[in-house]
């Protein structure tokens, strides 16, 4: 059986992260980088490419991992890598606002 994973983008211009406000729990109204879970049979690469379209409107290339955890329930990545595009939020996400 294929392990699930979660993937976050670490997304820098002009030196500042950026960070999305989360609108659902489990995490209702903190900050984090763009991200989610994986779908079935999803890289983890191809889950934060999704991810980070569906969630604020960017093409996102991952090239670096920047730091890996695994837990007994799914192995957690975050990338930093290049990207383009201009920040937009859509209003039926699970996020509202960025940062």
């Amino acid at each position: 059986m294929k392990r699930k994973h979660a993937c976050a983008a670490i997304i820098i211009h002009e030196n500042k992260i950026l960070l999305v406000k989360r609108k659902k729990s489990p995490f209702k109204s903190s900050w984090t980088c763009p991200g989610g879970k994986s779908l079935s049979n999803e890289s983890p690469i191809e889950t934060i490419i999704r991810e980070t379209l569906e969630e604020v409107n960017l093409t996102f290339k991952p090239t670096t991992v920047f730091q890996y955890q695994q837990t007994e329930k799914r192995d957690y990545y975050k990338y930093l890598g290049d990207y383009s595009g201009e920040v937009r939020i859509k209003s039926n996400n699970e996020l509202s606002e960025q940062g």
